[in-house]
């Protein structure tokens, strides 16, 4: 069955020296948790991560896949997105989600609820 909704985010686990990348990382467990309650395939591009932590990602249903660019965030970004909707081509929407924001799956979840109440099409 192929999902309604997949989110779409990167994400880097740095170094645990640093209480910013500690802090952002561990609250991407979070919304990973969230997205998987909500049945929301979640697409995570990653780099810098230890073999444990991406443990945990998968067990949360994240499908994780190495960051192969290098540059500024906005082409990292684009290759999260063509790699879900490569991935996920029958999926009606794709939803940028920043890692650290495990409220906005459930959020996510309403507006398209809406969108599909009001018959939305999604256009690439």
């Amino acid at each position: 069955m192929s999902p309604k909704l997949v989110a779409v985010t990167t994400i880097r686990q740095g170094s645990d020296e640093n209480p910013v990348e500690k802090t952002r990382a561990e609250i991407f467990l979070d919304t990973a948790i969230a997205c998987a309650s909500l049945d929301i395939k979640l697409v995570a591009v990653f780099k810098d991560c230890s073999d444990p932590y991406l443990k945990k990602l998968e067990e949360r249903s994240v499908l994780l896949l190495q960051q192969q660019t290098r540059g500024i965030l906005g082409v990292v970004r684009r290759e999260a997105m063509e790699a879900s909707v490569e991935r996920f081509n029958d999926a009606k929407y794709y939803l940028w989600l920043e890692p650290e924001k495990p409220t906005f799956p459930a959020l996510a979840k309403n507006i398209i609820s809406e969108l599909d109440q009001v018959g939305a099409e999604f256009c690439f």
